[in-house]
């Protein structure tokens, strides 16, 4: 692949460079090692022709040439990826990192000109921008979406969210909340700077604010710069730290998550924004590609993926939320791509599902489904405590496991209609051995899954990819195992 297709230059008579991410062969453009590539060699010529006439050069804008901004590195490879390949993984997340920081340091304004949607490294890319300006339509998506997805953000992500917001904003509102948003609302949260209504006036406006802004630079490299919310060192040199306190309980933040106890990510974006908040960019980089690659090589990132990736796509305009009959943009988005909202009962049938309707994996499949899985959960309650597990042990072990929504229900009412039934005469206990709540996961895991993969025989893999995700939207299937479909018990 020519590298100069990827980022494609075109020159304004006022010395503003537009530089046009338009990746061939892609509906979207990937963060990949040809695009660092690409980067490198544009930077590389931008600091040739100002080194011979600094003012040969007045700003840069960056745009897209498809629907979308920029997406992420690409999700299957991510999803493919293991320990043999975190070397590669690392020089990915630190050669984005490298050259993102190039950009925001080479002396001109950089613009953003968000023409559609930019999510996961896309909206890393943006951040390294002085100003970003959005298209404000229906449909366009700004967002860090990662750790649903088991990975900890990289290109710049974690770094440049927490020196812009601060370490608790950027943590609740985008790093683990995973928000999706407009440019509205992305504007109030302060990663969108500026909007227009017309896309033909997004150039044009950056344009404008490069020559009204040609001393432009990052927050974070102005003179007097002070983390917002306070940084991480104590005491400052004002005397007490705001953030003390802060930190002191956002260990406890991540013990509220379902996935607390199996899903990395979580833990490495804290662990990342607290590291890098310390440091200067480039060791924070640092600090953010090891994270990075530490989930990506994770058997949690693979199965997540799957789950919100390649089952979504398998399943296309199906890709319903079972709990809502709506289908779910976040995953989609996350990979750069747009899927309209598509009601589940108006979603066109396939002749051979119309044919045969035990093939179809519509509303009626996926409730029956949920139904069936909620019927496995009881049953593998109501043994564990026949074998001695207490009901409240019983319910730990299910909330520990990530399990929620109707199957949490399931598993809680019999495990405690059980205990309760045992209260009348001793249960029969004596002949199993002790019971300890990773295997108590483990057989209400299996036993769900069981029940669920029988649902899964002989459908199409659109079918079977949609019921895979109604066990975990709509049932209440930990995430973090990829869904019904996935889980191996292993």
């Amino acid at each position: 692949m020519e590298e100069h297709n990827i980022i494609r230059e075109e020159m304004h008579d006022a010395g503003i460079l537009t530089w046009i991410l338009d990746t061939p062969g892609s509906p979207v453009n990937l963060l990949d090692a040809a695009f660092v590539a690409a980067l490198e060699r544009r930077l590389d010529g931008v600091e040739s022709r100002r080194a011979q006439d600094p003012e040969s050069v007045k700003g840069i804008i960056l745009t897209s040439a498809k629907e979308s901004f920029c997406a992420s590195a690409d999700l299957e490879t991510m999803a493919a990826a293991t320990t043999a390949d975190a070397q590669e993984v690392h020089d990915l997340a630190l050669g984005l990192g490298t050259q993102f920081r190039r950009l925001e340091t080479q002396g001109v304004p950089v613009v953003a000109a968000l023409n559609g949607s930019a999510l996961g490294g896309g909206l890393g890319l943006a951040l390294a921008t002085h100003h970003r300006i959005a298209v404000d339509i229906p449909g366009i998506r700004f967002g860090l979406p990662e750790v649903d997805f088991g990975i900890c953000p990289a290109a710049g992500g974690v770094l440049r969210t927490v020196r812009l917001l601060g370490i608790e904003r950027s943590l609740d509102e985008l790093l683990l909340s995973a928000a999706i948003m407009g440019t509205g609302d992305a504007m109030q949260r302060g990663i969108v700077d500026e909007s227009v209504e017309d896309e033909e006036d997004l150039l044009p406006t950056a344009r404008q604010w490069i020559l009204d802004h040609p001393d432009a630079v990052q927050p974070w490299d102005a003179d007097g710069y002070e983390f917002p919310g306070g940084a991480p060192r104590i005491p400052t040199p004002a005397g007490p730290n705001p953030l003390t306190a802060v930190l002191q309980f956002l260990p406890a933040r991540l013990r509220s998550r379902l996935d607390a106890l199996h899903n990395p990510a979580p833990r490495a974006i804290l662990a990342a924004a607290v590291e890098g908040a310390q440091v200067d960019l480039d060791t924070a980089a640092l600090i953010e590609a090891r994270y990075f690659t530490q989930t990506v090589i994770s058997p949690v990132c693979s199965a997540m993926i799957g789950l919100r990736h390649t089952d979504r796509k398998s399943a296309g305009p199906q890709a319903m939320d079972a709990t809502t009959g709506a289908v779910p943009d976040t995953a989609t988005a996350a990979a750069g791509e747009s899927t309209p909202g598509v009601h589940a009962d108006t979603a066109e049938v396939r002749d051979d599902e119309a044919l045969d309707p035990t093939r179809r994996a519509g509303p009626d499949a996926a409730r029956q489904m949920v139904a069936d899985l909620a019927e496995a959960a009881r049953t593998a309650a109501r043994e564990l405590v026949t074998e001695g597990m207490s009901d409240i042990s019983v319910s730990r072990a299910a909330e520990q496991a990530g399990l929620s929504s109707s199957l949490f229900q399931a598993i809680e009412e019999a495990a405690r209609e059980t205990a309760q039934r045992g209260a009348d005469g001793p249960l029969d206990a004596g002949q199993w051995p002790p019971l300890d709540t990773v295997d108590a996961q483990r057989r209400l895991l299996s036993a769900i899954a069981d029940a669920g993969r029988r649902h899964l025989a002989d459908r199409d893999p659109a079918a079977a990819a949609l019921l895979n995700i109604a066990s975990v939207d709509g049932a209440g299937y930990p995430a973090w195992t990829g869904g019904i479909a996935r889980w191996s018990g292993a």
